[in-house]
């Protein structure tokens, strides 16, 4: 059921209250980030990278825990938790920012070791997929967030460096393309509309794979619908603004 009155409505445009499409929740700290981040890039250049990622560490050390701590509070109150999820996003954001600038992750951590002896360095490189994995461990067994960020980019450090077939590569090129579009439906379909049809596969890896594809499709959908809307929009804009 959806609720279409006037107030409902403006905060599901606004990114501020998404009911209609509850995965679309960080949009609008998306935003925030986007807007400040000339800002920030600024900010990169004149501070070391770490103490920019230390400060920015910390700041998601206090948002989790106020998050966690005063969930109920914060979330009831939409536009503060908005703020809250802004800042908490502040340190994956600037670890991805200051990857592309150092040129990948591995110069990142060059970078932030760099006053580290060699051999010490050597034997952190070797450790770091016992660490991704104890840190998987981690993730697992609590459910606050602090080391997720962590998590994710020696994640992504690692799979940077696995040699895939090219197919491989491409079904991941491809797949990341359309994954907001995935994630925005997939709820809907695997779990609102056609749980029961999905659920006739009885195998969850099955379903997943199912939910995964038809996800893929409607994205592709969504995907040209919108560069055709986008494409009429410039040329109705050019075509009155003559």
């Amino acid at each position: 059921m959806y609720d279409f009155s006037i107030l409902v409505l403006l905060e599901n445009v606004t990114g501020l209250n998404p009911s209609y499409i509850p995965e679309a929740w960080f949009m609008l700290p998306y935003i925030l980030l986007a807007l400040t981040a000339p800002w920030e890039f600024r900010y990169l250049k004149a501070i070391e990278a770490r103490r920019f990622l230390l400060l920015s560490f910390l700041l998601g050390l206090c948002t989790s825990f106020l998050l966690c701590r005063y969930g109920r509070y914060i979330y009831g109150h939409r536009l503060l938790y908005m703020v809250s999820c802004w800042f908490h996003f502040q340190f994956p954001f600037l670890l991805g920012m200051a990857s592309a600038r150092r040129g990948g992750p591995k110069d990142l951590i060059s970078l932030l070791t760099d006053r580290v002896k060699a051999p010490v360095k050597s034997i952190l490189y070797k450790s770091l997929p016992l660490l991704l994995f104890l840190i998987i461990i981690v993730r697992c067994v609590f459910t606050s967030s602090v080391l997720h960020s962590v998590y994710v980019f020696l994640f992504v450090m690692i799979l940077v460096d696995l040699r895939l077939p090219d197919c491989v590569k491409r079904i991941l090129a491809e797949l990341g393309n359309r994954s907001v579009g995935m994630w925005f439906v997939h709820t809907s379909i695997g779990l609102y509309l056609f749980a029961d049809c999905f659920n006739l596969l009885q195998y969850p890896l099955l379903i997943f794979i199912a939910v995964s594809f038809v996800s893929w499709m409607t994205s592709v959908g969504i995907c040209f619908l919108c560069n055709y809307l986008i494409n009429a929009a410039y040329l109705i804009y050019h075509r009155l603004s003559r």
